[in-house]
């Protein structure tokens, strides 16, 4: 979006505040001052002076962020010296980082692995990768068990937590146990011990796993076309100081950046809603309907030119 002659003067003040406290070794104060300037418009010298803050303060993994698009804007905008400044911050950043790695046993599958409360992609399961310095708990969610384990980690430091699970392959342990009585529910019959699922709960099941996995994927694929938007206004902030102060000679390449914008905006925000209602109907069908009940939904997308969404129906 553009930016206000009124927003463009905010963001410049709040840089230069953030310089004085910088100079004074004030860095978190100076950080809340850049971090609220880059919300108007992130430039490479801006985005250089909040990396360098949030390694000041201890958030390595941030600043690895935001010198690594410093680096890149600078590049693409010619800036030699502001390039060179954030690359040689950057490698510090990535040197002091410390790095963390999980294992699981062969064979494992877990319902979730959550670092600090955050679940966590699949490919963090065993490959190393950098975290702030300081204390981290991991989990690790496998039907009803759960697992967890800290770590407490310093600058340049390195540990790998392992996780002693029982293989998905592995035969179900045998145990003794004296049987209860079930106990009837006021509102439907106590299922007996030699019940089995109906073939409508095995279903629901299905489809909601299906649902979720689907969702998650529609939201990802959301998320890296929304990415792709942002590249393209980067591109366009490099070429033109202001939105509406771009070169002539280059509206035709600024008009085609602007078109992929629109375009990647469309589709991204389309996955996303796709993908959110997936994963909403999937978690109703997991933990929010009776599994002894006929469940029927479908998602259903709508949406235009522009816009996009999903339509969910059906009943629980």
């Amino acid at each position: 979006m553009a930016q206000t002659a009124s927003e463009i003067a905010a963001a410049r003040q709040w840089f230069e505040g953030g310089l004085a406290l910088e100079e004074q070794g004030q860095w978190g104060g100076a950080l809340a001052l850049f971090r609220r300037a880059a919300e108007v418009k992130q430039t490479p010298q801006l985005l250089f002076h909040q990396g360098l803050c949030e390694k000041h303060t201890g958030l390595l993994v941030e600043s690895i962020l935001s010198l690594s698009r410093s680096v890149a804007m600078a590049r693409q905008a010619g800036l030699g010296k502001v390039e060179e400044g954030a690359q040689v911050e950057l490698t510090d950043a990535r040197e002091r980082a410390p790095v963390l790695q999980i294992v699981l046993p062969e064979g494992v599958q877990p319902d979730r692995v959550m670092l600090d409360g955050i679940e966590l992609s699949s490919v963090f399961f065993r490959e190393p990768f950098p975290v702030n310095p300081g204390v981290h708990e991991v989990v690790v969610a496998r039907g009803a068990t759960r697992t967890a384990k800290s770590v407490t980690l310093e600058e340049r430091a390195s540990a790998r937590v392992a996780f002693e699970l029982a293989s998905d392959t592995d035969p179900p342990a045998t145990h003794t146990a004296v049987a209860e009585a079930p106990v009837a529910s006021p509102t439907r019959p106590a299922r007996g011990p030699t019940d089995k699922p109906s073939a409508d709960t095995e279903g629901s099941y299905t489809l909601a796993w299906s649902l979720v996995g689907a969702g998650a994927l529609a939201v990802a694929g959301g998320g890296w076309f929304w990415m792709k938007r942002g590249d393209e206004l980067e591109r366009i902030d490099g070429i033109c100081p202001t939105r509406d102060q771009c070169p002539l000679e280059r509206k035709g390449e600024i008009e085609d950046m602007k078109s992929r914008g629109t375009t990647y905006s469309s589709v991204g925000l389309g996955l996303a809603g796709l993908g959110v209602a997936s994963l909403a109907v999937g978690g109703v069908l997991l933990f929010g309907s009776d599994t002894s009940a006929s469940t029927r939904a479908e998602v259903v997308p709508v949406g235009g030119p522009g816009h996009a969404g999903a339509l969910v129906r059906g009943r629980f």
